[in-house]
């Protein structure tokens, strides 16, 4: 049974860290996972930001192009145009694809397509007139503020955009940082408890090797103790503290007749006489009982018994 014991206590051990390092490493994937999806939205931000430019940057340059073209009438200034109509439609695509997680982007999203579809066509427009109508016609059109308001209507949305997307940006860092926080703290509470589990369990079966290697000392100290007290000449009884007799040697046997028991209601049952007077011992008088009773040390006493 003591085997058994140490066994199920080492397998109970072994459980119950198996199930706080089970426990702690969930929490460190769920750490790791919303650091995951974080770290997501931080480079979904960064490429939204970077195709915000580009696109801003290629209707820049188409723009440069056409009144290059107005100022100078080379064709070779108009080459590119479709190329770049189509570079720009496609990041803004790109961008309403990659903020769609968030309402208020695609809300300005729209906007800022809108606007931008609506300054091609005002930049379409300028090359229509200088085509149709000339160098003058064309320059008359741009003196109209139309082609300016436009731009800074542009312009101001683009700004508007980008100052949100850069608000998400630091928020998303924020939790994306807060999450590996979290995930370190997890991992380091995950080593703590495997290292305390590991001296916990090696405490205790050090403790219970100690238990039963004690226990083991005691059996062997009580089995010399029994073989000692069988080699006696003389009767010698062994009784626990209730006076129940637990051992009995050989010559006792032989003197009583065989086991006899020793609780009080027996004694009288008993014959024995004092030497000195002849007087028959009462069930008190026994040494034994006095010494179970009052646990009076009894040294030398004779009684003369029969049996």
């Amino acid at each position: 049974m003591k085997k058994l014991s140490i066994g199920y206590r080492v397998v109970g051990g072994f459980t119950i860290a198996v199930l706080l390092l089970l426990l702690s490493g969930a929490q460190m994937y769920r750490s790791l996972k919303g650091y995951d999806e974080t770290a997501g939205w931080v480079t979904e931000s960064y490429k939204v930001l970077d195709a915000l430019h580009r696109s801003m940057l290629e209707l820049y340059d188409l723009e440069s192009r056409q009144r290059a073209y107005i100022i100078t009438g080379e064709p070779d200034y108009l080459a590119d145009n479709e190329k770049s109509l189509r570079n720009i439609r496609a990041t803004l695509a790109d961008i309403v694809g990659l903020t769609a997680d968030s309402p208020g982007q695609q809300e300005r999203i729209k906007t800022l397509t809108q606007l931008v579809e609506d300054r091609l066509q005002i930049l379409d427009k300028n090359v229509g007139v200088y085509q149709t109508e000339g160098f003058a016609a064309a320059r008359d059109r741009l003196k109209t503020g139309i082609p300016l308001l436009s731009r800074e209507a542009l312009q101001k949305q683009s700004t508007l955009f980008e100052r949100e997307e850069r608000a998400l940006l630091l928020q998303r860092i924020a939790q994306a940082q807060n999450n590996a926080r979290q995930a370190q703290a997890v991992g380091a509470l995950v080593v703590v408890l495997a290292l305390l589990g590991v001296a916990v369990l090696w405490w205790r079966m050090r403790r219970e090797v100690q238990t039963r290697q004690e226990a083991d000392a005691l059996l062997h100290e009580s089995d010399l103790l029994k073989q000692i007290i069988d080699l006696l000449p003389v009767g010698v009884f062994v009784t626990d503290a209730a006076g129940e007799v637990t051992q009995i040697n050989p010559a006792a046997r032989a003197l009583w007749g065989g086991v006899q028991r020793g609780d009080g209601a027996q004694y009288g049952e008993y014959v024995a006489y004092w030497p000195e007077t002849g007087k028959r011992l009462a069930a008190d008088e026994w040494a034994l009982q006095r010494a179970i009773k009052t646990g009076e040390t009894v040294r030398d006493e004779l009684n003369t018994t029969w049996n």
